[in-house]
């Protein structure tokens, strides 16, 4: 499965390292593994590393069921907010619109899309006060 994760308990964030091509199937799976997930503590931030992604294999209305999906995630984990890591132009702005979708879907669930470490941790300790 093209998403790999992990938990930082300390931290209450989740990382997500999407990888190769991504396609809806592989998106979806990773929200169910998350789903399934008894380690995951409420009010955990999901972070999402977009940079080793080489193609974003799911169309426009996909995208929407993504949003979609993670709302019921947040709920189900009670997730405080998600960031999006898009470093490069591409990542960035598939991020961008992925943003904005889960904006529309969700308005009041907090997200961020950064370009640094140093935007992520900022955006980190935005969410979390």
């Amino acid at each position: 499965m093209p998403v790999k994760y992990n938990y930082d308990s300390k931290a209450k964030t989740v990382h997500a390292y999407p990888y190769a091509e991504l396609s809806i199937s592989e998106i979806l799976g990773y929200f169910a593994d998350l789903m399934q997930e008894n380690d995951i503590a409420a009010q955990s931030i999901e972070v999402v590393h977009f940079d080793r992604v080489e193609k974003f294999l799911f169309s426009f209305e996909e995208a929407e069921e993504i949003t979609t999906r993670l709302t019921q995630l947040r709920n189900e984990n009670e997730l405080l907010g998600t960031i999006l890591v898009g470093k490069r132009d591409y990542h960035y702005g598939i991020a961008r619109m992925m943003q904005t979708l889960i904006e529309i879907n969700d308005p009041d669930y907090m997200t961020f899309v950064v370009r640094s470490d140093k935007e992520l941790q900022n955006a980190i300790h935005d969410i979390s006060v």
